[in-house]
């Protein structure tokens, strides 16, 4: 007996996970396909939510927006799931010269960033250098989230835990068949296994290796979310995770001492600590070449629909696509043409 739903979705990472909420948040109907990978992006991301672009000390795109729709989305996971993922929990920047210090007063002095940058400089214990504070910043428990939610999905039957067959999709008139379901729509919302699929592999999609560790240092003694050219989250028993690396010049999944050294170095500039390496982790993002996500529909099956390249910014971007994504296909809104995936069809 054929399964009818208003929707498949490939994938339940963060993307997927956000966008499904959604969904059953509008009371449509979902089947999950995914077979869960320990090296997925999303599986280990921080989960950093950010409105600055540190490097620069400038305003992420859509900042004030994103940060809205991510609120809307934690606080009723929250609520539905009785968990807390959402920890608001300032990023600390370290400012590591003279040069950083001015350039941090400089542009927190902007009405365009006044609300994202202390307009105090803080020092930590122990610490030379002074900090300035990212406001409306903090890191979701992704782990959590997406247990949380995938044991729902169980519970509903709502998962199916495979590898997606593109081969066995077969795409009709009004709606796809996909073995034994019948659906309205498909989204494919896979990271990285979009380089497989053969229907949005012309997109100029690009894989970028990402390295996280979890260490166990009792003499670091830090209690906020620094900013280092690194990112080190403290999470209990002076246990941290830090990273995540860039590497955009191979897509092996295999942990590397360098990328470790690097993360270790960039912490060290704040202050020299002993450390116990509890894990390393490895996972590759899709990023796009204008760095701005994709999401839309394929440009001659109406019924397949992407939501991808969503790169370090995930969780901070997921609600907002999500929020877009339906609204176009249930509402028929449309979607900002930065992340429409018509620019590139």
């Amino acid at each position: 007996m054929q399964k009818k739903v208003d929707f498949i979705i490939v994938g339940q990472g963060i993307a997927g996970t956000v966008l499904s909420f959604e969904l059953l948040k509008r009371n449509k109907t979902v089947q999950i396909i995914d077979n869960i990978q320990k090296n997925s992006s999303s599986r280990i991301a921080l989960g950093i939510y950010n409105p600055l672009v540190l490097k620069w000390f400038t305003k992420s795109w859509e900042a004030e927006t994103q940060l809205k729709a991510l609120s809307s989305f934690c606080t009723d996971f929250e609520e539905e799931f009785k968990i807390k993922i959402n920890h608001k929990k300032n990023i600390y920047k370290f400012l590591d010269s003279i040069y950083a210090i001015n350039n941090w007063t400089e542009k927190q002095s902007s009405p365009n960033r006044k609300y994202f940058m202390s307009e105090e400089l803080k020092y930590l214990d122990g610490i030379k250098n002074p900090f300035g504070v990212v406001l409306q910043s903090g890191w979701i428990d992704t782990r959590l989230m997406l247990d949380s939610f995938r044991s729902f999905l169980k519970q509903k039957n709502y998962l199916k835990e495979e590898i997606f067959s593109y081969d066995q999709m077969k795409i009709k008139k009004d709606f796809i068949e996909y073995k034994n379901s019948l659906a309205k729509h498909i989204i494919f919302c896979e990271g990285a296994a979009v380089i497989k699929n053969p229907y949005f592999n012309n997109l100029g999609f690009k894989m970028t290796k990402g390295e996280i560790i979890h260490f166990q240092s009792a003499d670091l003694k830090i209690n906020n979310i620094i900013h280092s050219g690194i990112i080190t989250i403290p999470i209990s028993n002076d246990t941290y995770y830090a990273g995540a690396t860039f590497n955009w010049d191979t897509n092996n999944l295999v942990c590397s001492e360098d990328a470790k050294k690097e993360i270790l170095e960039k912490i060290k500039k704040i202050k020299n600590f002993n450390y116990q390496l509890i894990d390393q982790k490895v996972g590759i993002r899709p990023s796009v070449t204008d760095r701005r996500a994709i999401i839309g529909c394929h440009k001659k099956y109406k019924s397949l629909y992407l939501m991808n390249g969503l790169g370090s910014r995930g969780m901070l971007l997921s609600p907002y696509l999500a929020n877009q994504l339906c609204s176009h296909i249930l509402e028929k809104k449309n979607i900002n043409s930065e992340i429409d995936i018509n620019r590139f069809q």
